[in-house]
C-alpha cells in the first residue's frame, strides 16, 4: 500500500490512514459499506456537483421558475453531464416515468409507482441532509415569506396611492387660492398648512410621520 500511496498525501499520514484500515471493527464497517454499494441501482453521474446545484439550474430554465420535481431529477442526475450512453437498467427506468406521465399521471405519482413510497429518512432525490420534515419547514418557511412579500407590496400600492390623493389635494387648494387670493404665495401658505397638521397630528400621536411634499422655488411678486 506504501508503494502505491497517492504522491500528493504524505507518507506519515498514508501510515496513519493504512493503520485505521486494519482495525477489526473498521474493517467490518468497510465490508457492510461494499455490499451496500453493490445493491445501488440507478447511480447517477454528477460526480462532486450535488443535487442542489442540480435543482438551482433546473428552476433558472424554467419560464416560471417553478421547482423541479423528482422525476425531472432523476432524469437530469442520470444523464450526468458529458452526455454518456445510459445502461439498459437506467433507460428503462426513464422509459417508464415518461409513459406513465403520458398516460395522464402526475410526476409524483409517478415517480412513487417506479420506485414505492419514500423510506424514513431522507427523501430521494433531494440530497442526502434533506428529509420529509425539512422539507415542510422549508414550504411553511416560503409560504410566510410569499405572504410578507405580498404584504408589502400591498403596504407601498397603498402609500403611492396615499401620496396621489395628498398631491391632488394640494393642487385643488392651490388653484382655488390662485383664483381667490392673486397676490398670495400658495406655496408658503400650503407649506404653513402642513406645519400645523403635522403638529397637530404629533400631539395626536407621538409615532406620526409626516408627509412632505417636493420643496418649491419661490420667485418673489414683485407687483
Amino acid at each position: 500500500m506504501l508503494v502505491n500511496r497517492p504522491l500528493e498525501i504524505p507518507e506519515i499520514q498514508f501510515r496513519k490512514l493504512i493503520a485505521y484500515w486494519s482495525i477489526p471493527t473498521v474493517k467490518a464497517m468497510c465490508a457492510i459499506n461494499s455490499e451496500n454499494r453493490k445493491k445501488q441501482q440507478w447511480r447517477h453521474k454528477m460526480g462532486p456537483i450535488n443535487f442542489a446545484r442540480v435543482r438551482v439550474d433546473l428552476c433558472e430554465k424554467k419560464e416560471n421558475k417553478e421547482e423541479p420535481n423528482q422525476a425531472e431529477i432523476f432524469v437530469a442526475t442520470r444523464n450526468g453531464l458529458k452526455g454518456k450512453t445510459l445502461d439498459i437498467e437506467t433507460q428503462a427506468v426513464i422509459d417508464k416515468l415518461d409513459d406513465l406521465q403520458e398516460a395522464g399521471e402526475t410526476p409524483t405519482n409517478a415517480f412513487q409507482k417506479v420506485f414505492g413510497k419514500e423510506n424514513p429518512g431522507r427523501v430521494r432525490c433531494f440530497g442526502r441532509t434533506v428529509t420529509k420534515a425539512s422539507l415542510k419547514k422549508n414550504k411553511e418557511i416560503d409560504e410566510i415569506k410569499k405572504q410578507s412579500e405580498e404584504k408589502v407590496t400591498a403596504l407601498k400600492t397603498e402609500l403611492d396611492d396615499h401620496k396621489q390623493r395628498l398631491q391632488g389635494l394640494e393642487d385643488i387648494v392651490k388653484l382655488m387660492l390662485q383664483q381667490t387670493s392673486p397676490g398670495m404665495n400658495v406655496d408658503e401658505a400650503l407649506s404653513l398648512l402642513r406645519s400645523k397638521q403635522s403638529s397637530a397630528n404629533s400631539a395626536q400621536n407621538p409615532n406620526f410621520i409626516p408627509w412632505h411634499s417636493p420643496p418649491s422655488i419661490h420667485i418673489p411678486n414683485h407687483d
